[in-house]
């Protein structure tokens, strides 16, 4: 007896009817679902900054659906701010694994991909992030892959409202063992 066709079956109910554990179950499905909106964006908005200058509306519009992503991520989610783990083969957002359809899984371990060079694994966007510092990150990452410039962003941690990190897994290739 699995609690996702019971979730599926009670949907329909009006939320004072829902007991409470369905109901949590109904919000967390509608943040993953955000989590994934939320990493797609991220990806968009990379390519349309290695297609257009950071000026074009296409960019505007990309970078306008970001921060609309991440205010609606962590309204949902109840958190504030949405943290986005790439390893090679898996993606985690706010330490939960990406739950997506084939293809935004396929686009968010590229996205991994194109960050790892950087020395960035994690990409942590507030709620209070400006849209001027979406289209710096997007800028940044798209210079990088165009002309190998790397920002002096990837070392200091990124912008206020975008913090960018290494973690280093357990997966590393350096000994992590604490000395004996």
């Amino acid at each position: 007896v699995g609690g996702q066709g019971v979730s599926e079956s009670r949907s329909d109910m009006p939320a004072s009817v829902v007991p409470s554990s369905l109901g949590q179950g109904l919000v967390d499905e509608d943040a993953r679902q955000l989590a994934a909106k939320l990493v797609n964006a991220l990806y968009r908005l990379v390519k349309a900054c290695q297609l257009h200058a950071e000026t074009n509306q296409a960019v505007a519009q990309v970078t306008d659906y970001v921060v609309t992503a991440v205010a609606q991520f962590c309204t949902k989610a109840s958190v504030g701010a949405a943290a986005i783990l790439f390893s090679p083969h898996a993606v985690f957002v706010n330490r939960q694994m990406l739950k997506a359809s084939r293809e935004t899984y396929q686009l968010a371990i590229e996205l991994g991909t194109l960050l790892e060079p950087l020395g960035v694994t994690e990409v942590t966007l507030t709620r209070e992030i400006s849209a001027g510092e979406v289209a710096d990150f997007g800028r940044v990452v798209a210079e990088y892959l165009r002309e190998g410039k790397k920002s002096s962003r990837f070392e200091t941690g990124g912008w206020e409202g975008l913090k960018l990190r290494r973690v280093v897994g357990l997966g590393a290739s350096h000994d992590m063992s604490p000395p004996v």
